[in-house]
């Protein structure tokens, strides 16, 4: 009983840390790229193909939960995990999963709409006046 009771706190422990973790998802490098990169200025485009996943992740940290100010921030609008989120719907069938996906990619855009209007920390520019401006939202340098 001891053994069930440590285990089924291990369990809740993991999924308590993990509530409010957006973890992202291939899906969402490819529709920041859509909205911002495919119409933006080429230096955009340049810093964004340089960056990659680290426009919202730690450059050189292995964990990819650690995000870096701007993915935080996104972070905070989207509704759990969704990488657990498009999991969970698999049982349920293709179609599930297809809405879970939609759901979840209308929830990254209202995120990104709002955090345009943030600021960083080290700016006097908005996220979405640097993107304006073709730049990355974060810099990039220690």
């Amino acid at each position: 009983m001891k053994k069930l009771s440590s285990s089924l706190l291990a369990v809740l422990l993991v999924v308590g840390v993990n509530v409010g973790v957006s973890s992202g998802l291939p899906e969402f490098k490819k529709a920041f790229k859509k909205k911002y990169v495919e119409n933006g200025p080429e230096s955009l485009e340049k810093s964004f193909k340089k960056a990659s996943c680290n426009t919202c992740h730690i450059k050189g940290e292995k964990d990819k939960k650690q995000k870096n100010e701007y993915g935080r921030e996104l972070d905070k609008l989207i509704e759990g995990n969704a990488k657990e989120r498009k999991a969970n719907a698999k049982a349920q069938g293709k179609d599930a999963v297809a809405k879970e996906k939609e759901k979840i990619l209308k929830e990254l855009d209202q995120a990104l709409n709002k955090v345009e209007q943030m600021k960083p920390k080290d700016s006097e520019s908005s996220y979405g006046d640097r993107l304006k401006d073709g730049k990355l939202p974060v810099s990039l340098s220690p």
